[in-house]
């Protein structure tokens, strides 16, 4: 044993040599998506044998071919982190696959140095093993191997078998895979697969035909390849169908089940294994097994090793028959299913002693399917690691602390995944949570505190969105029959869909969507002072030199160059009283010859309105909604009082984030959401249940006045926004009117939470 080995206790051990034959073990590894190096590192700074391993596996992937992908240099990126490739570069089949198969038989490796005992003295302890995913190729090495010296050299041999494993996957999946890449969604990257927790297979199976089935003009179908237990199931398929998958999914169990039992996870990985996409690369991996000398006969095995599949076929039974094709097979096409793979390796224990060792890497490899057997995480057992509660940030206590005030529950009893409904939280209280989170600068809406209500999902729900400022959109185009309204002037840009509906209804109605803002001046803020303000917030944003056109494909909106700004339009009018120029500016509106699509009328002081002047800035609603109004009137007053303004950022940016989303994703997530929903009645024919014979049929109106300080007050005392209590209250009014518990009706949104830099400024 290595001197800086760590020292293990005899009676510390998980299992003792000098026990009796009746206490057996079971064996399993895990597979993809782990982070595995930082494991290998600890093995190889610690275990001299597992040093002098991967020294060897790195004296061979030197003698490799590495052109298309990153050097494998597993010792030197052990020993220097700092040489260390991306971690988009660790995860790539190529890389991945040989590593994971390496950290495991080093994992395995260490633990015999540690319990002292020799692979051939373990070897008649142990009564079966498997492997989740490529850990059964682990599996079948500690299987087959007979001395400590066979288990380094077919060790070896397999590592190269996974290389080429890992390769040939990773090709099969580019073949297929180019030209359907998909855009990073905010902080979520897809993958080529996505694990749902939270639905059975059959009620998965159910929504996936479904979604393939309205899905199959835009992209290959998606498939099940994973079932790790009741209710974690993994879904393969191209990073661009799995995001519409997680869409739709998405859509459905927000309006049809409980949103704190339902996760979905894209797991880093680059290649989609178990999906029969990948059966093109088997002959060639079988190629690469036979040039390696690869053959093992299922009576070469000294224990039993369970397959994979729902068939959970122990390989021995292959009796003199080579198990290397079908091993294969298991990890690149066919579908995982672990609890039946689990029932049969427990059903070779009996009423014998028995520990289940867990080699990793990491915690891949659910050890919930074992629940009457003592379970040992190898790697945790390895680290000398604590069975201790992991210990809150202090952005975690802070909000820990707030839960236990809401809901008066002790804070003690609140752990980093204690969820916020087992607490006696619901959905009204959430929103008072979330407000109260805001207070203390976690930032996240009621959408995401309800998609992880626990401690630490709020927390990193925050901070992803507070990382989003990073993102960065694909700029639009318009389409090339639009762009003829270019010149070296203007760029041509497409619309948002809001904005292509409110100048439509403009075109034929002028004083449609406009807005007037009117300001009183007096003192140093006069005529003078607004008019040359009013040209410098102009000259510095781009929005408010932005006009329209209309084309052959729709409203689009001509952005001036910096060559030649538009000027400012303003206009002094006199002997006009405040009233009939707001009047007459309304009635003017605006059309699409006009040079500007806001402008400012200075009117100066008369008997008519006495010895005081105004201001009157017009604009389209198509440039400015009603949160960024304050903020233009905010910078049009600190220009006035002489203050330096900070550039605001481009709307084109906006029109850049929402033409950059995928409309079959959207499609999906609203189809599933509005399934089965039954409009209200309101505003169509009255329903028969409705029906009242007594009455003229005339409508009904109520008029209640509440002042808006008294609806200020309710949502202070309540917690909550004034535009959440206005749709409570909408939705209580839509209950009683319609007889129904449930209803659903639209809203607009500021659409501040979205992904985009300033998108609140």
């Amino acid at each position: 044993m290595q001197p800086n080995a760590p020292s293990i206790e005899a009676n510390s051990r998980p299992w003792r040599t000098d026990q009796s034959n009746e206490h057996v073990a079971l064996i399993h590894f895990g597979g993809q998506g782990s982070d595995y190096l930082d494991q290998l590192t600890h093995l190889v700074t610690s275990f001299q044998t597992v040093r002098n391993l991967v020294g060897q596996a790195q004296a061979i992937f030197e003698q490799i071919d590495v052109t298309k992908h990153t050097r494998i240099e597993p010792l030197l990126w052990a020993t220097e982190p700092a040489s260390r490739p991306s971690r988009s570069a660790l995860l790539h089949a190529c890389v991945s696959y040989p590593l994971v198969f390496l950290t495991q038989l080093a994992t395995y490796m260490a633990f015999l140095e540690s319990m002292e005992v020799t692979h051939d003295e373990l070897l008649p302890r142990i009564r079966g093993g498997t492997g989740h995913s490529q850990g059964v190729v682990a599996a079948v090495l500690v299987a087959t191997a007979t001395t400590h010296s066979d288990l380094e050299d077919l060790g070896l041999q397999f590592m190269q078998l996974m290389y080429h494993h890992g390769c040939r996957a990773q090709a099969a999946f580019d073949s297929v895979e180019e030209g359907h890449r998909a855009n990073k969604v905010g902080n979520v990257v897809p993958t080529p697969m996505l694990l749902i927790r939270g639905w059975t297979e059959s009620t998965l199976s159910s929504f996936v035909f479904d979604f393939n089935d309205h899905t199959m003009n835009y992209h290959a179908p998606v498939q099940i390849s994973l079932v790790n237990d009741a209710t974690s199931i993994a879904v393969t398929g191209h990073p661009m169908a799995l995001q519409r998958l997680h869409a739709a999914l998405e859509g459905k169990v927000h309006s049809h089940h409980p949103i704190d039992s339902f996760r979905l996870e894209f797991l880093p990985v680059s290649c989609p294994f178990h999906n029969e996409m990948l059966s093109d690369a088997q002959s060639a991996i079988e190629a690469d097994a036979t040039r390696l000398g690869l053959v093992i006969p299922g009576n070469a095995l000294h224990f039993p090793v369970i397959g994979t599949t729902s068939d959970a076929t122990d390989l021995k039974t292959y009796r003199s028959r080579d198990i290397i094709p079908d091993l294969i097979r298991m990890q690149l096409s066919e579908t995982i299913d672990w609890p039946a793979v689990s029932v049969t390796l427990q059903s070779k224990i009996g009423k014998e002693k028995c520990n289940v060792f867990d080699f990793g890497p990491g915690r891949s490899t659910p050890l919930v399917l074992y629940p009457r057997r003592p379970s040992i995480q190898v790697s945790d057992w390895l680290h000398r690691t604590k069975a201790e509660r992991a210990p809150m940030s202090p952005r975690e206590a802070q909000v820990a602390a707030i839960w236990a005030a809401l809901l008066t529950v002790d804070e003690a009893d609140i752990g980093r995944k204690t969820s916020f409904f087992a607490l006696g939280g619901d959905s009204v209280i959430a929103f008072q949570a979330v407000a109260a989170c805001r207070a203390i600068d976690v930032n996240l809406t009621v959408t995401q505190f309800l998609r992880d209500p626990t401690v630490k999902g709020v927390v990193k729900a925050a901070n992803s969105t507070q990382s989003t400022d990073k993102v960065v959109w694909p700029e639009a185009h318009v389409a090339p029959s639009s762009s003829d309204k270019a010149n070296d002037d203007f760029t041509v840009y497409p619309t948002t869909p809001i904005q292509a509906g409110m100048v439509t209804a403009t075109l034929s109605n002028a004083s449609a969507y406009v807005l007037q803002v009117t300001l009183r001046l007096s003192g140093a803020f006069n005529q003078e002072t607004l008019v040359s303000a009013f040209r410098s917030l102009v000259a510095a944003n781009e929005l408010l030199q932005t006009t329209f056109a209309a084309t052959d494909c729709g409203i689009v909106q001509l952005i001036p160059t910096a060559r030649k700004p538009v000027a400012a339009v303003i206009s002094h009018v006199s002997d006009v009283a405040l009233p009939e120029l707001l009047e007459s500016d309304f009635a003017r509106g605006f059309t699409l010859n006009d040079s500007s699509f806001v402008r400012l009328a200075v009117t100066s002081p008369s008997i008519i309105d006495g010895s005081e002047s105004y201001g009157v800035m017009t604009i389209h609603h198509a440039l400015i909604d009603g949160w960024s109004m304050n903020a233009l009137l905010s910078d049009l007053l600190d220009i006035m009082d002489g203050q330096i303004v900070s550039t605001r950022p481009a709307f084109r940016t906006v029109v850049d984030y929402v033409n950059a989303q995928d409309d079959v994703a959207t499609k999906c997530f609203w189809t599933a959401y509005l399934q089965d929903v039954v409009p209200a009645p309101i505003g169509h024919e009255t329903p028969k249940h409705l029906d009242d014979t007594r009455g003229d049929g005339g409508s009904l109106t109520l008029t209640c006045s509440v002042p808006l300080s008294r609806v200020a007050q309710v949502a202070a005392e309540w917690g909550v926004s004034q535009s959440d209590l206005a749709h409570f209250a909408w939705a209580a009014t839509l209950r009683k009117f319609t007889r129904q518990n449930d209803v659903v009706f639209g809203h607009v949104r500021s659409n501040r939470g979205i992904p985009l830099d300033g998108a609140e400024r």
